[in-house]
C-alpha cells in the first residue's frame, strides 16, 4: 500500500491501520498496524507492505487515528494504492 500525505502546518502524527475485527458474521480476513508517520508540510509517499496479508475480505482498508496536540490540525492525502 501506498499513499501520499503533508500536514497543513508541520508536525502532526498519524497512526495507519488496516482491517478490524478477524470474527463476527462478515469479519475482515487479515488486520495490520502501519505504525505512525510524522508529516511536514511538503508531500512525502509512505509505502507499507502487505506481504502475507490475506486480502479478500477488507471492510476497513484504512484507519487514520490522529494524535492529539492540543491545537486542530489539517491532515492531507492523496494517491492511496493497494497493489
Amino acid at each position: 500500500m501506498s499513499l501520499w500525505a503533508r500536514g497543513q502546518k508541520g508536525g502532526e502524527q498519524v497512526s495507519l491501520n488496516m482491517g478490524g475485527a478477524l470474527t463476527g458474521r462478515y469479519p475482515n480476513t487479515t488486520q495490520a498496524d502501519f505504525g505512525s508517520i510524522n508529516l511536514t508540510t511538503e508531500w512525502k509517499q509512505f509505502t507499507f507492505s502487505l506481504d502475507g496479508k490475506d486480502l479478500r475480505r477488507i471492510k476497513n482498508p484504512l484507519t487514520l487515528v490522529f494524535k492529539g496536540s492540543g491545537f486542530p490540525y489539517r491532515v492531507f492525502l492523496d494517491d492511496i494504492k493497494f497493489e
